[in-house]
């Protein structure tokens, strides 16, 4: 089968794509004297090319497992003649699987349930010039698929006061949409500022300061409203976004399995400060703590890149919503996210709903690590969200709340962290009270309340009533319990309690 065949016969699952960044190059294609021409990239005679790369391998069994593929083909457009060297990346990093030499055209009829008999998870592709010059023009992973259902798929951004990132981030998408009209893209602006984003397909909102809990559901109940699109996926307003990444994730809810119907797709974060190493590709609530698959993982090393892919299944796993794809029906059964402000509505959305996480390699965008982001502030929110999630969060009790709010309370007074110490007291306090009481004022007004919080009190007095309030809540815990229990079953299955919060009736 030779490319304009293929092409016209088969599905492009995705394209190769291209560094566009020095700094990530190797997160694209490998090699020592790769170099750009107007034609493409560019090695001299027995230079190599290695597209054995986070954004460029093919994971066999993720999209087995996700999705109804049959067959595999992978095909490059080159000018010159090369070695391509098929292998297998694995615990040992590279298993040599097949070489074939091609002369300006390389064609690969992937051995698909071969490779999965051989228990193969991830292959990449790696082109030896043995010509003076071997330029790489275009390629990608084309296949049949046994399934397929229409995908439109809404992009939802919150944002406050970006107006940087957001229309640089709105730059990047209209390229997506230019290509694939079923992507669509609304921004939810917390801070009402965005007046000129303008693009076919792309939506602004202006909503009161909420938090991230009140942007990304407002937009999650106005996609439910408009009823345009079958997906809805979640992403940050200050990340950097590779298209490629939501092509992938396109082409796997075309195509994905019935029994993955319900199951959200995503993405990792990778560092901003390091741009070749990831933070999270997902994570999990254990109990008191969170635990990242993933974290510091060196993309480059394809060892990494196959452990990537090997992560257990766990209890309370949920994908953050830096890039977290939701299929519609999720919502419509589910209801929407808890009133938390900032801080733990995708881990609970994510855990209530009860279900594995699809992930791959190359789906990801880079994002700012978030220590940089610390502050008294967001660590009050943090505390007392953490300790609401107890309630929701499977396989919790009186014993792990008990111990979460006690470890946090110590590391503060092991730091002499007076503020840090008050502002857990009045977390711990707010959490005893309830979402009734949390949400009797409007969030932007708590919020302006929790960033006046100061130090006014003798670090003992404040430490010695926190530790009476634990003491006293872990007596009261089912009580508190249930009111939480009670406050998403009763308010969260529908828009009524978000309408009227949000202040939009």
């Amino acid at each position: 089968m030779n490319i304009r065949s293929i092409e016209n016969e088969m599905e492009l699952i995705y394209p190769i794509t291209l560094p566009e960044k020095k700094e990530t190059q190797k997160l694209y294609i490998l090699g020592d004297n790769i170099r750009r021409s107007t034609e493409g990239i560019v090695v001299s005679r027995n230079e190599i090319m290695d597209f054995g790369t986070y954004f460029n391998c093919f994971s066999v069994k993720k999209w087995h497992d996700y999705t109804s593929l049959t067959t595999v083909h992978i095909s490059f457009s080159m000018i010159g003649r090369a070695r391509a060297e098929i292998y297998a990346i694995n615990a040992s990093g590279r298993q040599m699987l097949q070489v074939i030499e091609a002369n300006d055209v390389f064609v690969y009829d992937l051995p698909f349930d071969q490779l999965l008999e051989k228990g193969i998870d991830v292959i990449g592709i790696e082109l030896t010039a043995l010509s003076d010059e071997l330029t790489f023009v275009k390629g990608g992973v084309y296949g049949n698929f046994a399934t397929r259902q229409d995908v439109r798929i809404g992009i939802v951004i919150c944002t406050f006061k970006r107006e940087k990132y957001v229309k640089h981030n709105v730059e990047v998408l209209k390229k997506l949409i230019d290509a694939n009209d079923k992507f669509s893209v609304m921004i939810v602006d917390n801070g009402r500022t965005l007046t000129d984003v303008l693009g076919e397909n792309i939506q602004v909102i202006p909503n009161p300061n909420y938090g991230g809990s009140g942007g990304f559901t407002r937009g999650l109940m106005e996609q439910v409203n408009q009823g345009r699109n079958n997906y809805v996926l979640m992403m940050d307003d200050d990340v950097v976004i590779e298209n490629s990444a939501l092509e992938r994730v396109y082409k796997v809810c075309q195509h994905v399995k019935e029994e993955r119907n319900m199951q959200m797709f995503g993405g990792a974060m990778l560092n901003m400060q390091k741009p070749t190493e990831q933070f999270e590709n997902t994570a999990y609530w254990k109990r008191i703590q969170l635990i990242a698959f993933g974290r510091s993982f060196d993309l480059t090393d394809k060892k990494k890149l196959y452990e990537n892919e090997k992560f257990p299944e766990k209890i309370n796993t949920y994908a953050a919503w830096w890039f977290c794809c939701i299929p519609m029906q999720v919502i419509r059964q589910n209801g929407y996210p808890l009133p938390v402000f900032i801080k733990s509505d995708d881990m609970e959305y994510g855990i209530r709903n009860n279900e594995p996480v699809m992930t791959m390699n190359g789906v990801g965008v880079w994002h700012e690590t978030f220590e940089k982001k610390a502050n008294p502030a967001i660590n009050y929110f943090n505390d007392r969200n953490m300790l609401i999630l107890n309630h929701f969060a499977m396989g919790c009790s009186r014993w792990t709340f008990f111990l979460a709010a006690m470890g946090r309370l110590f590391r503060r007074v092991y730091h002499r962290d007076g503020l840090g110490v008050r502002n857990f007291e009045i977390a711990l306090r707010d959490h005893g009270a309830g979402f009734e009481e949390i949400t009797r004022m409007g969030a932007d007004e708590k919020f302006a309340e929790v960033r006046g919080y100061g130090y006014d009190k003798n670090i003992a007095c404040s430490f010695l009533n926190t530790l009476q309030m634990v003491i006293c809540q872990f007596v009261k815990y089912e009580a508190i319990h249930k009111r939480y229990l009670d406050f998403r079953k009763e308010r969260l299955t529908d828009q009524t309690f978000w309408r009227h919060y949000l202040r939009l009736e």
